[in-house]
């Protein structure tokens, strides 16, 4: 393996959670391929169309912090992929109160070297646990447990606020999480294949 790839890689990952973060949008998108997707809980779209809405929902008042862990890097050539466990915490406003959105996952991505650079052509997530809470002790923060019981248990909060802030139709209900290994299970299989040029990359 050839360290000072992974580590390029290991440091783009890191660069691009950073950025978002810190709203440094220029180098947000520098981290992504134009032509990238980015498929997670509140969307789906190209990595500048994402880091466009990454942007605006920063306009909105909506503050995220992504704690990540260690970073395993696999490449093969011009291609590599990245795993790195992300303690997610999201402050929003839900009905009035304002809400800690907490949820943990891994985020799973894709980069290829193009040109001589390194971006991200695909970023992920495995969905393992969330949960929602006030961030005034006290504060009226009212969820039902028969209106989150329809979503998934490895991102019930994350449904939750994507329903109230976007509507019923914007819940994506097959996302990889722990509790679908069939899922989790694809997504790795698929993210191998393409590392290492396999044809079942191709399939569904």
């Amino acid at each position: 393996m050839n360290d000072g790839v992974t580590e390029t890689v290991r440091s783009l990952v890191i660069a691009e959670r950073w950025a978002r973060d810190a709203a440094r949008w220029q180098r947000m998108l520098e981290c992504f391929h134009e032509d990238s997707v980015v498929d997670i809980s509140w969307v789906r779209a190209s990595g500048p169309e994402f880091v466009e809405a990454s942007r605006a929902s920063f306009e909105a008042g909506i503050r995220s912090v992504h704690v990540l862990g260690p970073v395993t890097v696999e490449v093969d050539a011009d291609r590599a992929t990245a795993d790195v466990g992300t303690l997610i915490e999201v402050q929003v406003e839900l009905r009035g109160t304002l809400c800690s959105l907490s949820a943990f996952a891994r985020l799973v991505e894709r980069l290829e070297r193009r040109e001589g650079d390194w971006c991200i052509s695909e970023l992920t997530a495995v969905y393992h646990f969330d949960k929602l809470a006030a961030v005034i002790p006290g504060e009226p923060l009212e969820v039902s447990p028969d209106a989150v019981a329809r979503y998934r248990p490895s991102y019930r909060m994350l449904s939750h606020w994507v329903a109230e802030t976007q509507g019923e139709a914007a819940v994506r209900p097959e996302l990889p999480g722990i509790d679908r290994p069939d899922l989790v299970d694809e997504l790795y299989r698929r993210n191998a294949a393409w590392l290492h040029r396999d044809p079942a990359a191709a399939r569904p």
